[in-house]
């Protein structure tokens, strides 16, 4: 008696059809064991598996062992772990998502420490070389800012020395992440480290001496006070602080002026800006 053995291929798939054996073996070039397809059933089908599918996004299938492509050195990676492509042995490499950094110093499409949809990263990213950036660095600034510009003065008025006023009646600037009370303060709606920056124009009377306070809830900040010494009514000069500084949630902020010598002679102020600038965001 003879048999046929029919290749039939459509779509992908791999189908061998013949009438139900028992136990014969079909070789193909070899008679070694794990070389042999035992024809127990009827229909023996084998799917086609397009190893690209693997790799676009597009599917990937549950049952295929990572190492089953033949080079990647793991059976499987672990939740969260991503692939890294080591040029020197030509093997993709299991690693953690917060740590991998690629083969050369690079982050890229070899070594998928993203989501390759959207090219998004879901995890911090530790890079130990160099980043060169040629387009634009974006992403959740926080800052804030409040001003006044008036080109007759406005006058504050001070009762005694040491007995610091707020400046008030300010305009607000840009906020996000900030909230202005529509006066002379800011809350912070985020915990961080903020760069401060403001810049008074101020006139006072001769040889007074006269500090700008940053305050935090009430707190004058040390690194964020100036001393000045007006040189008489007609002189305008300018008072600038920059500084670094930690400010938490809900917190408001604004900005004091004081005379520390003796005989008040209210000081006389054009222009007043101040700005905020997170630079590392603690509760993001």
């Amino acid at each position: 008696m003879k048999w046929k053995l029919v290749l039939i291929i459509l779509a992908g798939f791999v189908i061998l059809s013949m009438p139900a054996l028992q136990a014969l073996n079909i070789g193909f070039g070899s008679n070694a064991d794990d070389q042999k397809i035992k024809a127990v059933l009827g229909v023996i089908s084998a799917i086609f598996v397009n190893s690209t599918d693997f790799w676009d996004n597009l599917d990937t299938p549950a049952d295929i062992l990572l190492n089953d492509l033949g080079d990647v050195i793991a059976p499987s990676p672990g939740d969260g772990d991503v692939l890294i492509f080591d040029n020197s042995t030509g093997t993709w490499i299991p690693g953690s998502a917060g740590s991998v950094v690629g083969i050369n110093g690079s982050l890229n499409n070899t070594n998928i420490a993203y989501t390759n949809v959207s090219n998004i990263f879901m995890a911090d990213q530790d890079i130990e070389g160099n980043l060169n950036v040629t387009g634009n660095l974006t992403g959740r600034d926080m800052y804030g800012s409040m001003w006044f510009n008036n080109i007759s003065g406005r006058t504050v008025s001070l009762t005694a020395t040491n007995n610091p006023k707020n400046f008030t009646n300010l305009n607000s600037g840009y906020e996000n992440g900030f909230i202005f009370d529509g006066d002379h303060t800011l809350t912070t709606e985020h915990h961080g480290i903020y760069k401060v920056e403001y810049t008074l124009s101020i006139s006072g009377g001769s040889n007074k001496v006269y500090q700008i306070f940053f305050v935090i809830d009430g707190n004058r900040v040390p690194e964020g006070t100036a001393h000045h010494t007006a040189r008489g009514v007609g002189n305008i000069d300018t008072i600038t602080g920059n500084f670094i500084t930690e400010i938490n949630v809900s917190e408001q902020i604004w900005l004091e002026v004081e005379q520390i010598t003796a005989n008040i002679d209210d000081p006389v102020f054009t222009h007043l800006s101040l700005t905020t600038d997170g630079i590392d965001l603690k509760d993001l």
